[in-house]
């Protein structure tokens, strides 16, 4: 998965962080769909012709993939559940923060989720050691660097597009970041050939 979500989010830490027990669970209707692709699976994990493996593989993108798109906003996340301190509200608010990285504040996410400003603050510094305005300007960075590389937008727009209200605000926080002004950062991406 190379896509950055919740779902390889969780995979990452899973895999990397064996100190805890972690689990997924999605809310998902009996359907068809999702029955076919589970004994697909089955069935190719079970085979030993030739790229069995990669059609397996595939087939686990597609049903993950379906399940996000289907029944993302049903995801709940667990990690060590004997832990008391866990916040089981914690991966919905970087759901939603990394799906309204545009407009998000931290006063936005106290009246959505009922907590104050300062303790979203700390989860977010607790389970990201990073502050809730650097999550929100790393989503926003990122996202430039994909319209930088993939479309012709002026950095008006794409400045606009991420949620900054300023082309120069942005230009500042993003040779910060990368070393490099936005213009400069396409110019080598279409030099480079990506």
């Amino acid at each position: 998965m190379n896509e950055h979500n919740l779902l390889s989010d969780f995979f990452a830490h899973t895999f990397y962080d064996a100190e805890t027990s972690n689990y997924i669970t999605f809310d998902i209707e009996n359907t068809p769909e999702f029955n076919y692709l589970i004994q697909q699976i089955f069935d190719e994990s079970n085979c030993t012709e030739n790229h069995s493996n990669m059609i397996c593989v595939s087939l686990l993108n597609l049903f993950f993939g379906k399940l996000l798109q289907d029944f993302g906003r049903t995801i709940h996340l667990y990690s060590d559940v004997n832990n008391a301190t866990y916040n089981r509200s914690f991966p919905l608010m970087l759901k939603y923060v990394q799906s309204n990285y545009q407009t998000i504040t931290l006063p936005m996410m106290s009246q959505i989720f009922h907590y104050n400003e300062s303790y979203i603050s700390l989860l977010f510094k607790k389970y990201l050691n990073e502050n809730f305005s650097n999550v929100v300007q790393n989503l926003r960075l990122e996202q430039s660097k994909i319209l930088l590389e993939n479309t012709d937008y002026n950095l008006d727009k794409i400045s606009e597009m991420i949620g900054y209200n300023s082309v120069d605000h942005f230009s500042r926080i993003f040779k910060r970041k990368y070393g490099m002004a936005p213009s400069k950062y396409r110019k080598e991406c279409k030099t480079a050939g990506r």
